[in-house]
């Protein structure tokens, strides 16, 4: 089976938390909700409580099919310092596992150097902070370059979710489920 890692932190995005991981579990994807201080409850940036099955320090050499950053300015900050999460990232970029970045999340792969000179999108204010970090930019809903997924924000979490299952699981595979989720391609 497909599993995919979310990481979140207080203050992550809830949409692109909560959107992109139940996409990937109508796909058929298991999706692990790893949390960076540890199992329990995390409050994301818009106050939705989630409940947390795995902490980081636990999992943080473990391969996943796809490693997932989502926005939110909270969670974000708090990612770009930690050094769990840049372990993950360098051993997901190694094994050209898939990477997916949403929203300001892409600026977690920017404070480590993970996929630089790729092409990417993102939140629209942190634009200038990734090109200037010498990553390629197209203001595109999902962007897709080799393994990573990059998407701009809460409105486009769904798509972000499908583009995930097409590059993980075909193209057979989201067209199915967006037909179920009445989403049009």
């Amino acid at each position: 089976m497909v599993t995919v890692c979310i990481i979140v932190a207080n203050g992550s995005e809830d949409i692109e938390v909560v959107a992109t991981s139940d996409v990937l579990s109508r796909g058929g994807i298991d999706v692990v909700i790893v949390g960076m201080e540890g199992s329990g409850n995390v409050k994301l940036a818009h106050k939705t409580v989630i409940v947390v099955e795995k902490s980081l320090a636990d999992v943080k050499t473990t391969l996943y099919d796809a490693l997932i950053i989502p926005g939110g300015m909270g969670g974000v900050k708090a990612m770009s310092a930690n050094e769990n999460v840049k372990e993950m990232l360098y051993n997901h970029q190694k094994n050209k596992k898939v990477i997916g970045a949403i929203c300001a999340g892409p600026l977690v792969l920017s404070a480590f150097g993970v996929a630089a000179g790729s092409t990417l999108t993102s939140y629209p204010s942190v634009k200038d902070q990734l090109t200037s970090a010498d990553y390629k930019y197209k203001e595109e809903r999902v962007v897709v370059d080799r393994n990573l997924v990059t998407s701009r924000g809460p409105g486009t979490a769904v798509e972000f979710g499908l583009k995930l299952v097409e590059v993980l699981k075909g193209a057979e595979a989201v067209k199915g489920l967006a037909e179920q989720m009445l989403v049009k391609l």
